[in-house]
């Protein structure tokens, strides 16, 4: 099972938006989720982002399969291929 995060609206986070689903390594998927939400990457009111189980078939019709987030030295970075 593969993991990606992507900005939900609060109180409904088993929903996402598909455009903002970003492939995280399993390992640090909740350390990158708490960074983007305590620097309000990209979020309008309401929002949040969350983490998300996810299956291969579902990568192939998300864009978390060209996008990627990930940590370098305590870092988080964007990978866009």
């Amino acid at each position: 099972m593969k993991k990606l995060v992507a900005v939900s609206p609060v109180g409904q986070q088993f929903f996402y938006n598909r455009a903002t689903a970003h492939a995280v390594p399993v390992s640090s998927a909740e350390k990158i989720c708490a960074a983007l939400n305590a620097a309000g990457y990209k979020l309008k009111p309401g929002e949040v982002w969350t983490v998300h189980d996810c299956g291969a078939y579902e990568m192939e019709y998300t864009s978390a399969g060209f996008q990627r987030f990930g940590i370098r030295q305590g870092r988080v970075y964007a990978v866009r291929c």
